[in-house]
């Protein structure tokens, strides 16, 4: 009816999620900095696309360094040397506030 509302309480357990841009997924693949700072290709799952980023359930650990930057041709192994894009993250915890 019309001009009434009601109180809905959700339960379930809380998803960790790492939140990306969109633009560093690659079809169903990250690409990861690794220890020896070697380009490695990574698959994803359970990615949902939110406008610019895109939410990852598995496929990323904590501390590892993701590549947001176009790396073309992508080789397994190829050395690479990270920086930090500290607008980028910015931006993230912005969107992510949002939320």
């Amino acid at each position: 009816m019309q001009g009434m509302y009601t109180e809905i309480i959700l339960q379930g357990k809380a998803k960790t999620f790492y939140v990306i841009p969109r633009d560093a997924l690659h079809e169903n693949e990250i690409f990861i900095v690794n220890k020896q700072n070697q380009l490695e290709r990574r698959p994803v799952k359970n990615s949902q696309k939110q406008g610019k980023m895109v939410l990852l359930s598995l496929g990323l650990q904590a501390g590892e360094q993701l590549i947001v930057s176009d790396v073309f041709p992508a080789i397994p192994g190829m050395q690479v040397e990270a920086a930090m894009n500290t607008a980028l993250q910015q931006s993230i915890a912005d969107w992510v506030k949002e939320q």
